[in-house]
């Protein structure tokens, strides 16, 4: 908890300055420009990773056109994840959550400044209403999506990803967006209590571009390659991340608190 409380002196000025504007704009996000809302996200977060000692890595990252939009799919192991894809990418992306992240404090407002959307599971009115929105949005707006297709986060540091949901997939292939796959690794490791680093890395792989077009209107099929891709990555980093952090580390079996 010590560390807990070492966040919350070190963020609760900032917090405090910047919450009128992060109030008004997740209220009414439509009376402001995405332009406006989403510059000013993305220096939030950069300036509370780096308040909290995160470092986003990315790599392989592609330089993407201006009015160039992708549908990213990522592997999810942490509340963090979204924060993170919004501090690398200058252009503005926006997430696709489950409700519950809706009541997050920090997480929840800033998905909902930049457009994001909540999916209510079990609620199949709900989701469909809420995809239609993303379809029109891939299709009207030069905007990127992101979306985290195993439903959840993976908990388990040694486990494999679990599957992605084929549903995920349907909007690239009905608006033929192209499709981004990032492999995340290590934002798992800024949350938990008893890891005490003087920096904490987290490292974003972008994969190569798929087509969705390649698949023709298998969402299974693509679901399947998609999370086969992004698992061959997340093994290498998994494998590589211990050696990666060890400058970082006070804690060399930081592991045994991921499981």
């Amino acid at each position: 908890m010590f560390k807990y409380f070492i966040w919350v002196l070190k963020v609760i000025l900032p917090a405090i300055y910047h919450y009128p504007w992060i109030f008004r704009y997740s209220r009414h996000p439509e009376k402001y420009p995405l332009e406006l809302r989403y510059k000013r996200v993305r220096a939030l977060v950069l300036q509370f990773l780096k308040i909290l000692k995160v470092d986003p890595i990315a790599v392989n990252m592609p330089k993407l056109l201006p009015n160039q939009k992708v549908y990213l799919v990522g592997n999810h192991v942490s509340f963090f994840d979204p924060i993170v894809m919004i501090a690398l990418s200058e252009q503005p992306i926006t997430f696709v959550s489950k409700i519950e992240t809706r009541k997050f404090i920090f997480v929840g407002r800033v998905i909902r400044i930049i457009d994001g959307v909540f999916i209510e599971r079990g609620n199949l009115k709900q989701e469909i209403k809420m995809m239609q929105e993303i379809k029109q949005s891939l299709m009207t707006q030069n905007m990127s999506w992101a979306i985290f297709p195993e439903g959840t986060r993976n908990k388990n540091y040694e486990a494999p990803m679990g599957d992605f949901k084929a549903g995920s997939f349907k909007l690239p292939l009905s608006t033929n967006v192209p499709i981004l796959p990032v492999a995340i690794w290590g934002s798992q490791t800024v949350l938990p209590t008893k890891i005490h680093w003087k920096r904490y890395p987290i490292y974003v792989h972008y994969l190569p571009i798929i087509q969705p077009k390649d698949f023709n209107g298998n969402t299974q099929e693509l679901a399947a390659s998609t999370k086969n891709l992004i698992q061959e990555e997340v093994n290498k980093l998994r494998a590589q991340y211990p050696q990666l952090v060890a400058k970082y580390s006070k804690n060399k079996d930081f592991i045994q608190y991921l499981k």
